[in-house]
């Protein structure tokens, strides 16, 4: 493959709108593409690696795929097949699927792509088009209508419905060619229908519509009407295929050649039926038949108007009373309907036909006359009939199957019951009980489950998938009349639903199963031992259909092809591809043999492929077990066991030295053996070249191998051989250094025992094996130096740290921890953290802080108060995290503190700074009130007193004195306000924000109506919050939003939302708006953006409301833009801020 072709493959596998799911040959999935990541809901890490199971919704589902190679046929590419999958939200749904298998480069062996598409909206709408072709079935039958549907290019097509009455066949869907057509259209008509259909070849677009008569299959000529389009088309833009429906409208068209003076009657009488025409006149009984009815009549076409005693007089006895009776009530005015059912003797064959008659008096003809129509419903009494002998038949079955009927309105919850249920009710068949008196039959351990099973099965909709199916519900107990235990198996669909989609009617049958659940015990027993005797005797059972190949296997065998440990579903194929190429003839003949019926049964041994124990020895036996009626063998079944053991220790006997020898060559591993005796060691192995330069085996005397042991280590060596010397069957397990030729010590391991003693009992003989473990030990140097590095590096840094472990003793602890707190280092490690805590703080780290901790991983910000070893509080604020292990078990904790004790009192200096502020502006504020007031009053009275003797300048002038008195005086009330706001204790009480919107509306009722302003507060919610804080915000924002109107009325909205951390309230209107850069501006005091001439005002107001919202532990931001408006929104959390004195 060129690296161009490549890299196009991959740009089809990323950007395929088809889900693309690669599997290697254990089935795990080792690539996904986007579309198969967006359909299954799964991110990528979630899939790779993973079983393809996990995609799956039932794994058993995947386990027969995966059995029968994704029904891949032999020999073919690819296999197709329709699965339900699951995504990682639960939802199933119905793939298409196409597999296709392929060959993976490197080790992987063959893989498998799956190329997957959601059809379950497409399986949804073929079963709503199914149940539209019955309905349309049905409404064309009724309306003596066929449908067709004609290929142009095979000249072949298809009917269905009345048509294939009209042509004498009897299949309710029939194949038939434009020359059958045109062979019983009549002669006269023939070229022009031909004509019509070699149209539609050239133009296509044209309608098909032509009326035209045809000999129908009793040889009567009749009407017909074809009307349809092209619906399909072929690649070059041709038509391809026509359809459309045809009509029977023979009595339309004797109507408007022979009976036009009718037509007024017919429309007035159409609404009363579609079969047949009558007109009668009460007083004089004359009828006017018109339609089919004639012919039953035996009238001919002269006879327009007949005696209604003729029509009395073909009518059954049984209820020609009931019709004289309602022509009567018509004649005398009692009634002016009609409608009753009878049987009346058809003309043609005396047979004897079901009408209904159903008609109106018409009061406004002169003289008054009755007119309606008549169905023929033989049909409806013959299902009538057909149904009545059916549920008796069905009564009949259920009693002889020992089942019992049920069907239920679901509205009311009562059932019809008969059969088995009426029995172990005691109630007669058909009688009406209700679902308790059903689920009193169960125990009491059993009743939640089948009522809980029952609410499901109620509680579907019409549009949920299965809905209206069969369904199972369950097995369950119930107690019968003798006390008896009756085990039971119901099934049921819903019958019918309500217009909104909801159960209306099921019904279902209940079996019983006692029977059937001892047979099954029975069996499950039977098949217990069985899997335990093969299970102990390490075999496994199969069987196999010689006919499609495909056979089960029990767990032993499962696991065999690295299917999970139990019952599976193989094909031959699958099995022989494991057999090793050398056995393969073997098994297969075999094989082969026992499928011509060549041999009865087979013994043979070969190699296999196991997933578990990889190539392994089986004896496979087995014979026919089964044949058809022509003797021809069908299925066959064995065992299988596996001998690979004891072979194996068979070969082990024989070659055991070689083998050891190579093994321990292999491993560069040394095996010794001392001769107590003789006072020598025989080593051997790569370990020898390794310490001697040369050679892989060499005998040398105790003393000389003492020599090669370092002297520090020669101590610890002697201890070891004494022990084992003098302890019976002990093993020495030793790391010491050895000199190797290079004249290096390295270091290694030796284990070993006595192995041989004489008739004394004195040891003679110890041997063991020896290997180089250098490597490791410099290792384990490394990373103890690396810990004791950490350690250093812990210890040393200047914050406070310390570990604890799973259970809250601390484990290690920095110098600046100690000497902070003022403790030694041995008087804390082993301590728990909790004792060097005050009392409160102690019971909040044990109650609440360390279990939240362990639970969710990590604190942050926990405000502690520890105890110096001097007794003096040190405040802190501890973070820490929690280490686990890989069972998900809290193995340590770190954590670090920060002593916030000097933060804490710089916090109290400034709140006291704070209050003297506020008494302060208090006092300034009265102080500079004073003075206001008595300026004011004073140009008041100079006003009064000299406003005559003052000249128009002087008028003024004291008029500007006594507005700046006024605006001052606002602006120190204001400023009051604003330096109380960040004090002032929270009165926190539930404040239902819609009437406290509709008070403020209420309070700024004058600005409002003058400004003729639209203020609209959609539905807010309930909070607690402080109403005076909230009264300042709303009141602030609504008056603004009022004052800084632009040329239109002022329209104003309120609305909330709400999330997980807290609420959001929005003020909009349609004013001047403003710049965003002045977006922050605007909230600090004594800002304005336009001068008092324009709009009055403080420039306080929305400083007031940046104060109030920030001490409700909330944030308020503006969106705006010049002449467009503005958008005021302030967020306030869920949990409001403590009051003062409540805080820690």
């Amino acid at each position: 493959m060129t690296s161009r072709s490549a890299d196009i493959q991959r740009a089809l596998f990323a950007c395929s709108p088809l889900a693309i799911v690669t599997l290697d040959a254990a089935g795990t999935i080792n690539a996904v593409n986007a579309a198969a990541i967006e359909l299954l809901g799964h991110d990528q890490a979630d899939l790779i690696g993973k079983r393809a199971q996990i995609v799956f919704a039932d794994p058993r589902a995947y386990d027969q795929l995966e059995a029968t190679r994704f029904n891949i046929p032999s020999g073919m590419p690819e296999g197709r097949f329709t699965a339900r999958y699951r995504t990682r939200n639960s939802r199933i749904f119905d793939g298409e699927t196409v597999a296709a298998r392929v060959a993976s480069e490197g080790a992987y062996g063959t893989g498998t792509l799956l190329f997957i598409r959601d059809v379950t909206a497409e399986l949804a709408l073929k079963a709503k088009l199914e149940a539209s072709d019955i309905q349309l079935r049905a409404a064309l039958a009724s309306a003596n209508e066929g449908a067709f549907s004609l290929n142009l290019v095979t000249r072949l097509g298809s009917t269905r419905g009345f048509i294939n009455e009209f042509l004498g066949i009897a299949s309710a869907d029939a194949t038939i060619s434009l020359e059958r057509w045109l062979e019983i259209t009549a002669e006269d008509d023939r070229a022009r229908l031909a004509e019509a259909f070699e149209t539609l070849r050239t133009h296509p677009t044209h309608p098909l519509d032509i009326v035209f008569q045809a000999t129908r299959a009793d040889e009567v000529m009749r009407w017909l009407h074809m009307r349809g389009k092209v619906t399909e088309f072929n690649r070059d833009g041709s038509p391809l295929r026509v359809s459309g429906v045809i009509a029977d409208t023979t009595e339309r068209h004797a109507l408007e050649t022979k009976l036009a003076a009718r037509e007024r009657q017919l429309a007035e009488a159409i609404e009363f039926g579609s079969s047949g025409v009558w007109e009668v006149n009460p007083a004089t009984l004359k009828v006017a038949p018109i339609g089919p009815i004639r012919a039953m009549l035996g009238l001919t076409d002269e006879e327009v108007e007949i005696d209604g005693a003729l029509w009395l007089e073909s009518t059954h006895e049984a209820e020609r009373g009931e019709v004289a009776r309602q022509l009567r009530a018509m004649a005398e005015g009692t009634s002016n309907v009609l409608d009753v059912e009878y049987r009346l003797r058809d003309a043609r064959s005396g047979n004897w036909i079901w009408l209904r008659s159903r008609g109106a008096l018409k009061p406004d003809t002169e003289p008054p006359t009755a007119v309606g129509m008549l169905f023929d419903i033989t049909e409806l009494k013959q299902l009538e009939l057909k149904l009545a002998e059916t549920e008796r038949l069905m009564r009949e079955g259920l009693e002889g199957a020992n089942d019992g009927a049920w069907s239920m309105d679901v509205q009311s919850n009562q059932l019809t019951v008969s059969g088995l249920i009426s029995r172990l009710l005691t109630v007669e068949d058909g009688a009406t009980i209700t679902l308790d008196d059903w689920f009193s039959l169960l125990p009491a351990d059993g009743e939640p489950v089948a009522r809980s099973r029952f609410r499901d099965f109620t509680d579907q909709t019409r549009d949920q998938t299965g809905a209206g199916t069969s369904q199972d519900l369950g097995r369950f107990r119930v107690i019968g009349p003798d006390s008896s235990e009756v085990w039971l198996r119901s099934r049921g669909r819903v019958v019918e639903w309500t217009p909104d989609g909801q159960a209306r009617r099921a019904a279902g049958i209940v079996s019983n199963i006692t029977e059937e659940r001892r047979l099954e015990r029975a069996l499950a027993e039977s098949d217990r031992r069985l899997r335990e005797a093969l299970l102990a005797a390490g075999e496994g059972a199969w069987r196999i259909n010689l006919r499609t190949r495909i056979g089960e296997v029990s767990a032993i065998i499962a696991e065999m092809l690295g299917l999970p440990p139990r019952d599976a579903r193989v094909t031959y194929d699958d099995w022989e591809t494991r057999i090793h190429p050398d056995d393969l003839d073997t098994a297969r003949e075999a094989f082969m043999a026992l499928r011509a019926g060549e041999r009865d049964s087979i013994d043979i041994v070969v190699r296999y492929q196991s997933e578990v124990g990889g190539w392994i020895r089986i004896h496979n036996r087995g014979r026919i077990s089964d044949r058809d009626t022509h003797g021809n063998p069908t299925v066959a079944t064995g065992f299988i066991a596996d001998i690979t053991e004891r072979l194996a220790t068979q070969e082990a006997l024989a070659d055991r030295e070689q083998q050891l020898f190579q093994a321990v060559t292999a491993a560069a591993l040394g095996t010794w053996r001392i001769d107590l005796v003789d006072q020598t060691i025989n080593l051997r192995g790569t370990i020898v070249a390794q310490l001697f330069g040369d050679d892989e085996t060499r005998t040398l005397p105790i003393s000389e191998w003492r020599e090669h042991i370092h002297p520090d280590d020669l101590v610890a060596v002697d201890a070891s051989v004494a022990h084992i010397l003098t302890v019976d069957d002990v093993q020495a397990d030793d790391q010491y250094r050895l000199r190797d030729w290079a004249g290096d010590f390295v270091w290694h391991r030796s284990t070993g025992r006595i192995v041989e003693r004489d008739e004394n009992g004195r040891a003679t003989a110890a041997s063991g094996v020896l290997w180089n473990i250098d490597a490791t030990r410099r290792l384990e140097s490394l990373m103890a130096e690396e810990r004791a590095r950490f350690e250093r590096i812990y210890r040393a840094t200047p914050a406070m740290m310390h570990t604890i472990d799973n259970e809250g003793f601390i484990v290690e602890v920095s110098d600046f921890w100690l000497s902070h707190l003022g403790y030694k280092r041995s008087e804390v490690i082993g301590r728990r953290s909790t004792d060097f805590l005050d009392p409160e703080s102690r019971e909040r780290a044990i109650n609440v802080e360390l279990p939240k901790l362990f639970q969710m991983g990590k604190n942050t910000h926990t405000a502690y108060r520890f105890l110096r070893k001097s007794g003096e509080p040190v405040d802190v604020l501890l973070s820490s995290f929690l280490e686990r292990d890989k069972e998900g078990n809290p193995v340590r904790s770190y954590a670090t503190l920060t002593d916030i004790t000097e933060l804490k009192a710089t916090n109290a200096q400034l709140e006291r700074t704070n209050r003297e502020l506020d008494r302060f502006a208090t006092v300034a504020s009265h102080d500079l009130q004073e003075p206001l007031r008595k300026v004011a009053a004073f140009s008041s009275l100079v006003r009064r007193r000299y406003s005559d003797k003052l000249d128009e300048d002087g008028a003024r002038s004291l008029d500007y004195l006594a507005d700046a008195a006024e605006r001052m005086q606002r602006l120190i009330n204001e400023l009051l306000s604003y330096s109380k706001l960040a004090s002032q204790p929270l009165n926190l009480t539930d404040i239902d924000m819609s009437a406290l919107v509709r008070d403020i509306i209420d309070q700024l009722e004058t600005p409002i109506s003058e400004n003729n302003a639209q203020i609209t507060a959609t539905e807010l919610p309930v909070i607690q919050s402080d109403r005076v804080l909230l009264t300042q915000i709303l009141q602030n924002l609504i008056s603004n939003a009022v004052k800084y109107r632009g040329k239109a009325d002022p329209v104003i909205t309120i609305k909330a939302s709400e999330d997980e951390s807290g609420r959001t309230f929005i003020v909009a209107d349609n004013g001047i708006g403003l710049e965003m850069r002045f977006a922050e501006k605007i909230f600090a005091p004594f800002q304005r953006l336009h001068t008092r001439d324009q709009y009055e005002g403080t420039g306080i107001g929305l400083a007031v409301v940046r104060q109030a919202v920030e001490r409700l532990g909330g944030t308020i931001r503006v969106d705006s833009e010049p002449g467009k408006g503005s958008t005021f929104i302030f967020d306030l959390p869920r949990t409001p801020p403590k009051p003062r004195g409540e805080a820690d």
